[in-house]
């Protein structure tokens, strides 16, 4: 099986001195093996999503200072997923992904360590595929 996805992911995570906004959007071709087995569809294999990270600092303080670092991301991944049949061209999907960027996006934090897309990395998905 080969396919393409494209992913939006939002976060926001505490730093010392208030909060960061962490956007990805990506794209991200794969190519895997397939079985199925009635409704259920089990696939693992391999991808390498390319996109672009925003890392956005928002101060608690209201006279406080923050940034913004956008810039591209990349890593390959491997992967595992399961698909269960709802009818003949809808099905729910979960996968499960693990990786490494080799293309990170950091952003520094003051007072504190820095706020970063880099290194190992996992990812849990679900969703509804359509076949048309």
């Amino acid at each position: 099986c080969a396919g393409i996805d494209a992913v939006l992911l939002s976060a926001d995570e505490q730093v010392p001195l208030g909060t960061a906004q962490v956007l990805l959007t990506y794209a991200s071709p794969y190519v895997g093996l397939a079985e199925g087995a009635g409704p259920f569809l089990v696939r693992v294999g391999a991808g390498y999503g390319a996109g672009a990270a925003r890392l956005s600092g928002h101060p608690a303080d209201p006279h406080g200072g923050a940034a913004t670092v956008a810039g591209a991301w990349m890593a390959p991944y491997g992967f595992g997923q399961l698909g269960l049949a709802l009818g003949s061209s809808l099905r729910v999907e979960a996968r499960v992904l693990a990786g490494w960027v080799v293309a990170p996006v950091v952003g520094e934090v003051e007072g504190g360590g820095d706020v970063n897309l880099a290194g190992f990395w996992t990812s849990v998905q679900a969703g509804l595929a359509v076949s048309l």
